[in-house]
């Protein structure tokens, strides 16, 4: 099996050049993948490469296969019940890699080094009858949770499950759509940014916030439509701030101070968004 899938991989690269080289769970005993590795980096030399190239060191047999099936089925059958702090899965780290894939994993800092949060629209990463309505992830998690990714040096990986007849279910393009609509409004805050110094703050009533930056100009993603239409970003010294542009309409936003913290106002005929992308402009200092 070895030089089976060895040849497959050499071929993808010597033919394709992928940009990315994404293998998953794991690499068979065996062979050189060292050589294999450093085929990819000389044919590409700007290509990336994840974290599950994973060499087994187990011994295959059809008992240990048929407990491995098992475990997998148990795990199936219980994931739904586990609270959403739990359902994350973390590999072990291969010896070469270029970024981490952690899979439905919420990070609390910024990652310094670049990681790909890995999840389904639901809990599985194909076509899955067993999956109810609420297991599917609805647009405003999904849009929530990668503002959050995105502000702490990630990237956002979605597996969808097509069905017997290559489409989309329905209540999976619902989130997916939600994205897009989103990211075509917003997108300027996250398409080719970076983190910011920091990952996060809150608002006066506690609504989350989160940062990136691009090119200078700093970012601020709102979480929620504030509880009151005027509201302090707390952290934010309001004399660094240069502006106050609501991505979504293009609006400029009222801006005050009050005891040299950013204070915003959303109007409330501003339209409902799942994150308010406001641009603050260049040059923005944290109170330290």
């Amino acid at each position: 099996y070895v030089p089976y899938v060895t040849s497959h991989v050499s071929e993808l690269i010597e033919r394709y050049k992928p940009s990315l080289l994404w293998n998953d769970i794991g690499w068979p005993k065996g062979g050189d993948l060292a050589a294999l590795i450093a085929q990819y980096y000389n044919s590409v030399p700007d290509g990336v490469i994840n974290d599950r190239w994973i060499v087994s060191s187990m011994k295959r047999s059809p008992m240990r296969d048929g407990l491995l099936r098992l475990a997998g089925r148990l795990l199936q059958a219980v994931w739904r019940f586990l609270p959403a702090d739990k359902k994350r899965l973390t590999f072990p780290g291969a010896q070469w890699f270029d970024f981490t894939t952690p899979e439905y994993e919420v990070l609390e800092e910024i990652r310094e080094k670049k990681w790909e949060s890995t999840r389904g629209v639901g809990h599985s990463f194909g076509a899955n009858r067993n999956e109810r309505p609420e297991d599917i992830v609805s647009a405003t998690e999904l849009i929530r949770s990668f503002c959050d990714i995105v502000s702490k040096n990630g990237n956002l990986l979605i597996g969808i499950g097509p069905n017997e007849h290559g489409a989309i279910p329905e209540e999976q393009a619902i989130p997916l759509r939600g994205l897009g609509d989103w990211l075509s409004r917003n997108g300027e805050a996250i398409y080719a940014t970076r983190p910011w110094d920091r990952a996060s703050t809150v608002t006066s009533d506690r609504t989350q916030v989160r940062f990136t930056t691009r090119e200078g100009v700093l970012y601020a993603l709102i979480l929620d439509r504030p509880a009151t239409s005027t509201f302090l970003v707390e952290g934010i010294d309001a004399e660094s701030v240069t502006e106050a542009r609501l991505l979504g309409t293009g609006e400029e936003l009222q801006r005050t101070t009050r005891e040299g913290v950013l204070e915003l106002t959303i109007p409330e005929t501003a339209p409902d968004e799942d994150a308010y992308a406001v641009r603050l402009g260049t040059g923005v200092r944290w109170i330290s």
